[in-house]
């Protein structure tokens, strides 16, 4: 009803994602699902599973599988069955037998009659099962009782007699427990393009799946970016509540976080400029893709700096003098700060720390790119100011004489490596698993899509930092020319 739609009942409503290979019937049975729950009025003609099984594992999200296309002559319920046990590792309970549509929790058969072009499924025929239709009902009660220690006492005790006495509720519950906990799949089964199959579906997923009401955490985040701007940027997932602009939220982590700022994360499809084309009818213009460079120096440099500035009726001096040093490879990837004992022993602690904030501030961008500085030692030489001046213009002046010595000492930028690990389940042969080092983040634009593409979904790969190596000259300045807009 429009009312339910306007607002809902939060018990009613499923966060769901269906994850298949291509050409499973993802579009379709979508299509189905929301023309048979009311959100659509007309049914629409509008036509990889290894990959996203393993985010949903990851992320711990309880499941229910879907064969779909069971009318064809090829299709065989035992063998996709074993294929859910042996490719997905998941222990399958069978729900259903497709002979006609048996609901092995209600013990009652379901009929379509209809096969015209203009029958749209809505109406079927529900009866109570009869000894010839022998569906293996034993064979679900047993595989929840496995699955799920209550239901087996409750088995085992009150209906040791006759496992067929098991109401459908109590049945129905252990399922539910079954899939909340991942200990096991529901399986159902049916033909979505010919629409059989599909309101039992959304029974199963309104019956076993979660709530947003019934999740650990409301809302996850998927995505942390920082700006030079903002600060921490966080991407994330609303599975329950509402967010409004410039509100607050509580971040669970083990270190005290800054204020955040929030974006919704729509997916990569629809980041894609096909995807908001086609669905939100948006212009977009999409630009390449970001590398995180680093930079550094190649020899050590000193360099002083003077401030002297009035403000108002104050006036500001003081002078930093420091020394630039590259770090040791092994040690490349930290930059420090240090003060000479000689010439700083009556140095203020407030002083102090005002250099080192100017210091530090300046590593987070450096004067070459404008990328974070690693693999650098500063010392200070000497520091001295007159009365009265502020800690802010301290930091200001360390900041400053700093980068005079980062250009001094011949500032270079650097290139992130990576260490990529492949892995593909053929069917021939078990999983193989490659190892390719130190590639240039520069050059795996669209890696992913073609390593799915090449292995038809089978195989997967994770990319983790692994060094940085500095730039040539030539790579260098392309880089400096395309950030200038000369390129």
């Amino acid at each position: 009803s429009l009312r339910a739609v306007i607002n809902p009942d939060i018990s009613k409503i499923r966060n769901i994602g269906i994850m298949a290979h291509i050409d499973a019937g993802k579009t379709t049975t979508t299509e189905r699902m929301l023309y048979y729950s009311g959100y659509t009025r007309a049914l629409g003609g509008e036509a990889q599973t290894m990959t996203v099984w393993r985010q949903a594992e990851k992320h711990k999200t309880p499941c229910v599988c879907f064969l779909n296309k069971m009318d064809k002559p090829a299709a065989s319920l035992s063998y996709s069955i074993d294929s859910i046990k042996t490719k997905l590792k998941a222990n399958a309970v069978l729900l259903q037998s497709f002979t006609g549509l048996v609901d092995l929790i209600t013990r009652r058969k379901m009929t379509w009659q209809g096969s015209s072009i203009t029958y749209d499924g809505c109406t079927f025929e529900t009866s109570t099962l009869q000894p010839t239709d022998d569906p293996d009902v034993l064979q679900a009660v047993s595989e929840v009782a496995d699955l799920n220690d209550d239901f087996a006492k409750l088995l085992l005790g009150q209906y040791s007699e006759n496992f067929d006495a098991v109401p459908a509720g109590e049945l129905q519950e252990a399922v539910r427990r079954v899939t909340l906990a991942r200990k096991g799949v529901p399986v159902l089964s049916g033909s979505s393009l010919k629409n059989k199959g599909v309101q039992p579906l959304l029974d199963a997923i309104t019956a076993y799946l979660p709530a947003p009401s019934e999740r650990n955490h409301p809302m996850i985040c998927v995505k942390v970016v920082h700006d030079k701007q903002r600060g921490p940027l966080v991407f994330v997932r609303i599975y329950s509540g509402s967010m409004k602009a410039q509100s607050a939220a509580f971040v669970h982590t083990p270190e005290p976080c800054e204020t955040l700022f929030f974006f919704l994360w729509m997916g990569a499809f629809y980041l894609t400029s096909f995807g908001l084309k086609r669905y939100h009818n948006i212009e977009t213009h999409l630009g390449p893709l970001q590398v995180a460079y680093r930079e550094t120096i190649l020899q050590s440099a000193t360099a002083t700096d003077t401030l002297d500035r009035t403000l108002g009726d104050k006036r500001h001096v003081v002078t930093v003098e420091l020394a630039v040093h590259a770090l040791m490879k092994e040690s490349s990837t930290s930059c420090d700060v240090t003060f000479e004992e000689e010439g700083n022993t009556r140095l203020p602690a407030v002083v102090k720390e005002a250099v080192e904030n100017g210091v530090q501030s300046a590593y987070l961008q450096g004067p070459v790119l404008g990328f974070p500085v690693q693999g650098v030692k500063t010392v200070i030489q000497h520091v001295s100011l007159e009365p009265g001046t502020s800690a802010a213009m301290v930091s200001t002046c360390s900041e400053a004489g700093w980068g005079a010595g980062f250009g001094a000492g011949d500032g270079s930028g650097s290139d992130c490596r990576g260490r990529v690990s492949e892995s593909c389940a053929c069917r021939s042969r078990p999983a193989t698993r490659y190892c390719m080092r130190h590639p240039k983040s520069t050059g795996k634009q669209g890696y992913s899509t073609v390593l799915r593409t090449l292995t038809s979904g089978n195989a997967t790969f994770s990319l983790e930092l692994s060094s940085y190596e500095p730039m040539n000259t030539q790579d260098q300045n392309i880089l400096l020319n395309k950030m200038a807009g000369l390129a």
